[in-house]
């Protein structure tokens, strides 16, 4: 009768402490169901910018093909490339100018719903960065990776510029599709 007695009590014992561990993942089930609320119906980010958004912002001219490629790397990615003669630049080859030519791209990489702990984890890697106000919940802008990362609407977003040679014309492209994402979504 002790014996069972002590099995018993030894029963009550394990199932309160998983329950105990069952209280403390119920803030992050009412995390993830808040995150999931927030979710939004877009596959990819081409599906909401075009390559004329991208040309209207860019100030790219009609004379010059925008592609733009639908890719599915970590995340959903859309990816516009063009040849304007932007970010070319002139090297001194001994005597001789060689004009090195380099292609535009605009890249945007939709990670959708997140926390503001996998906003700080994603851009915790940025070596030159500032935060950016007046985009979303909260931006960041890496000089060096010329990348924009941002919460709009719940929805995490990163914006890679390199349209042009002057890193501050970038992040300004880069604000303005990030202000065009998160009135899409």
């Amino acid at each position: 009768m002790k014996f069972s007695i002590a099995i018993l009590g030894t029963c009550l014992f394990f199932i309160s402490c998983s329950n105990s561990n069952q209280n403390k993942d119920i803030s992050k089930i009412i995390e993830e169901v808040q995150l999931e609320d927030t979710s939004i119906s877009v596959g990819s980010p081409c599906e909401l910018v075009s390559t004329d958004d991208i040309a209207a912002i860019c100030n790219v001219a009609a004379e010059f093909q925008i592609d733009q490629k639908d890719k599915q790397y970590t995340y959903p990615t859309c990816v516009f490339k063009w040849k304007d003669g932007a970010l070319n630049t002139i090297r001194k080859v001994g005597s001789n100018d060689i004009t090195v030519e380099r292609e535009n791209e605009l890249m945007i990489v939709m990670v959708g719903i997140a926390s503001e702990a996998m906003f700080k984890q994603s851009t915790s890697i940025y070596k030159e960065s500032r935060t950016i106000d007046g985009i979303g919940e909260m931006a960041i802008w890496d000089n060096k990776m010329q990348q924009l990362s941002f919460i709009g609407k719940g929805q995490m977003f990163h914006v890679n510029v390199k349209a042009v040679i002057e890193k501050d014309a970038n992040l300004e492209i880069a604000k303005k599709i990030a202000e065009l994402l998160i009135s899409k979504i």
